[in-house]
């Protein structure tokens, strides 16, 4: 009776499951599937058969909702909504599964959430490009993430120029840009550009080398594989296009072409309100730079400033290579400025002989002249600079009559355009106005120099003689002071002694006479080294200067001191220069210096030699004099002081010679008096060695 009950509530259930339009499905524990509804038959695109006994393969978790991913037989991935419950199956615990087919839900979904993504981005990059105030900057992120949109290589951008009737590069993504390179497109030759914006729909080229739309330059420029290109229309404007490139086969879809159209709907939009504002823009700036130019060149200005002026504010509203600006004087044209954007590649030409008949043409019309090369023929008539392509030459006029140009040049074809020629003839107009002013105000500033100079010449005279009579009453202060402070000691000698002379016997009376004749002597000595120095500090020694030989003086010096350096036992040698050594100088001065130096290297010197070269050296075109002995050396610490007046070195005066240190001073004065210098160098206990530099004749 149990079963017969149990069996009919099984049947009841198997045709409520069956009529279910939703799947259902049931499987035991261990996820065998036991039954299926016919539902369940087109969902897994499986018969009842296969299904049942096979294994379910998704996990059954009770009391949960889940999403899966069905594969059928033929590939085709469904999504389903699955709901699991526990029952009892044939009395025992098994699962089972509702399963809800929500493809078509979740495709709509996708797709509401694709156009949504795809709206949002659009609105995103027109914000983000109309934010942008540099148009460039603004065309640079259309052409970046347009490729991004597509999945594609990257994007280029190309501007329709309206007066030259071509296209101009735009932007390219730097993606794309790694790949290749794109130059302007060729004005001679249809280019995709001009076919795109005639047809005013979208050009789908899956294979470019095979599209009847490129001309095989086109297909030069573009080695891609696929290309989608966009015209770019607001209106009645033509903008130009956009590139979609792919380097790889690819193929576009119905949606993306759509897609594409819709895209450059709304950047054509933001492109042409850009151009507006940059038109705008362009106008206020020339504006404002021709007001610039007239603040600039109403100053105080010299030509030279006034005409880089000139050329540097024409800069910011007419693009050129080179710009010179070419003057007529003497009745010869002139180039007295130039300016080039980048590095210089041409030397301007100063006279451009014979005149070239654009520039004549410039003088008799009175008008701007517009030149491309390949428009003449003869090689004088081409533009100024070889490299140029392109070339505006605009008069200079002042009262009717033409006083120079200004000659741009572009190294691009038929870059100039009837707008360039008339900025260029505002320019012109202000410039030259501004020539002729700085002309006049240069000869007003010449005479005002000629009588600041001579004002300042005359100023100069005198605070020079002012100059002079302080030097004058310096050295007659330190004359002064050297007297006193050197005198102080033979003085006070003198005075002991005559002292102890009164009050000494007789048999000590030739004694202190020697002293007293000894100190007389060195006051003597003293005194007249101490005028040499005045007369030399005033630099009235009187001696002749003459064309003399160095050679012969040290000779003549030479002679007097070999007995002396014989009777102390010194080899005294002389190597003179082979040639003659010819300065301008004074003998007797020079031959005061020798003197010096070869006294006190004997007097220095106890046992060994001392050594006289001259030479000539072609490093400072110098006549040298040098004196090397073997005598007690100079300390490091004395050599700096070595030339002081009065100064005398630790050797000196620990060896009791007789000496006042002024000797070097006098050597070191004369030398400078001659233009000459004069060297020491020394080893304690070794040697000296002095050199002597003269300018050589």
């Amino acid at each position: 009776m149990n079963e017969k009950l149990l069996q009919a509530s099984e049947n009841r259930f198997r045709k409520v499951i069956e009529a279910n339009a939703d799947t259902v499905v049931i499987v035991d524990a261990v996820g065998i599937i036991h039954y299926v509804n016919p539902a369940a038959v087109k969902l897994f695109a499986r018969s009842q058969a296969d299904l049942i006994g096979a294994m379910f393969g998704y996990p059954v978790v009770a009391n949960e909702t889940t999403e899966i991913d069905i594969i059928n037989p033929d590939n085709v991935i469904k999504v389903a909504e699955m709901r699991v419950v526990e029952i009892v199956w044939r009395q025992e615990i098994a699962y089972l599964a509702s399963l809800r087919d929500i493809t078509d839900r979740k495709r709509n979904e996708e797709g509401l959430r694709a156009r949504e993504h795809f709206l949002t981005w659009l609105n995103e990059i027109t914000r983000a490009a109309l934010e942008t105030p540099d148009f460039s900057a603004m065309l640079q992120i259309f052409a970046e993430r347009l490729g991004e949109l597509f999945g594609a290589d990257g994007c280029n951008i190309t501007l329709w120029h309206e007066e030259r009737q071509t296209a101009v590069a735009g932007a390219i993504s730097s993606a794309l840009l790694q790949e290749l390179f794109l130059p302007d497109p060729d004005i001679r030759q249809k280019t995709m550009t001009e076919a795109v914006l005639q047809s005013g729909r979208a050009f789908v080229l899956e294979n470019v080398s095979h599209s009847p739309y490129a001309a095989t330059h086109t297909a030069m420029l573009f080695p891609s594989q696929s290309i989608m290109a966009l015209p770019l229309i607001a209106g009645s404007q033509k903008l130009g296009a956009a590139f979609i490139t792919f380097l790889a086969p690819h193929h576009f879809t119905p949606d993306e072409i759509q897609k594409g159209e819709q895209v450059v709907s709304h950047i054509s939009l933001a492109l042409a309100k850009a151009q507006a504002l940059k038109a705008e823009k362009e106008q206020r700036e020339l504006a404002e730079t021709l007001s610039k130019v007239i603040g600039a060149l109403s100053g105080s200005l010299a030509p030279k400033q006034v005409l880089e002026v000139i050329l540097a504010q024409l800069a910011q509203v007419v693009v050129y290579d080179t710009a010179s600006v070419l003057l007529l004087i003497d009745n010869k044209l002139e180039n007295v400025a130039f300016h080039a954007d980048g590095p210089e590649t041409a030397v301007p030409p100063i006279r451009p002989n014979p005149t070239p008949d654009h520039l004549k043409q410039v003088f008799t019309q009175l008008e701007p002249v517009i030149v491309s090369a390949g428009h003449e023929a003869e090689a004088e008539q081409r533009p100024l600079l070889p490299g140029g392509v392109s070339w505006l030459g605009v008069p200079l006029i002042i009262k009717g009559q033409a006083i120079g140009l200004l000659s741009l040049t572009k190294g691009e074809a038929a870059y100039y355009t009837p707008k360039d020629a008339a900025i260029g003839l505002a320019f012109g107009q202000h410039a030259a106005v501004a020539i002729v002013n700085a002309q006049l105000h240069e000869q007003i500033h010449q005479y005002a120099d000629e009588l600041e100079t001579r004002v300042n010449h005359r100023t100069l005279e005198l605070r020079q003689a002012y100059v002079q009579l302080q030097e004058l009453d310096r050295l007659k202060s330190k004359f002064i002071d050297d007297i006193s402070h050197e005198l102080r000691t033979p003085l006070a000698n003198l005075m002991l002694y005559i002292d102890l002379l009164r009050k000494s016997p007789v048999e000590k009376y030739a004694h202190y006479l020697d002293v007293l004749n000894l100190q007389t002597a060195r006051l003597i000595e003293l005194v007249e080294s101490i005028l040499r120095l005045s007369q030399l500090d005033l630099n009235q020694g009187n001696e002749t200067w003459s064309r003399i030989n160095l050679n012969d003086v040290v000779a003549h010096v030479l002679d007097k001191y070999q007995f002396q350096a014989r009777r102390k036992g010194l080899k005294l040698s002389f190597a003179p220069h082979t040639d003659a050594l010819s300065v301008r100088g004074s003998f007797k001065q020079l031959a005061e210096v020798t003197t010096i130096l070869l006294e006190n290297a004997i007097k220095y010197t106890e046992t060994g030699e001392i050594r006289l070269n001259t030479f000539a050296d072609p490093a400072t075109n110098s006549a040298c004099l040098q004196i090397e002995d073997t005598g007690i050396g100079v300390a490091a610490d004395d050599i700096p002081h070595l030339f002081d007046r009065f100064y005398r070195g630790q050797g000196a005066s620990q060896s009791n010679m007789p000496g006042m240190g002024l000797g070097l001073n006098i050597a070191q004065s004369i030398v400078t008096l001659h233009n000459g210098s004069i060297e020491v160098s020394s080893n304690l206990g070794i040697g000296s060695r002095f050199r002597v530099g003269l300018p050589l004749l």
